[in-house]
């Protein structure tokens, strides 16, 4: 679903209780997310489960649970991600993906080393490109 169809269909419907700067944004920038913890997050900003109602339904503890969602709604109202996702057309799936799992959900060099089956070598040499554009993007905005 892309953003506008996304932002029609949730975000402006008048059903949603009123909330913060924070989650309005979080809730507008959740199209960012892949499948299954775009669905993880609308329990969350959507549907207004709680964390420990979400936790039963997970199956994990509340500590994970908390640590998730805030480090989700961290992620994705920060400008990291999305720096990288709008030169999306120009990075390959890899570069994407790693940006994706170690932004948007934390995993150090290790772990994704391991669930790509690259050397650790390759996944601090793609991170480090995909912060000079970050950096790069956000010199060019404050110039303007």
């Amino acid at each position: 679903m892309d953003k506008q169809a996304y932002i029609e269909k949730f975000v402006s419907s008048e059903q949603l209780p009123p909330r913060n700067e924070l989650y309005q944004q979080a809730l507008e920038r959740v199209y960012l997310l892949k499948k299954p913890d775009r669905c993880f997050m609308e329990l969350y900003l959507l549907h207004g489960l709680s964390i420990r109602e979400i936790a039963g339904l997970t199956g994990q503890s509340r500590l994970v649970t908390t640590s998730k969602v805030c480090r989700i709604i961290k992620a994705i109202t920060g400008n990291r991600y999305l720096l990288i996702y709008a030169r999306r057309e120009k990075l390959t799936q890899l570069e994407l993906d790693l940006a994706y799992d170690s932004i948007i959900l934390a995993l150090g060099y290790r772990s994704l080393s391991m669930k790509y089956n690259i050397s650790q070598h390759k996944v601090r040499s793609i991170l480090r490109k995909l912060a000079k554009i970050t950096t790069t993007e956000k010199s060019r905005n404050q110039h303007l």
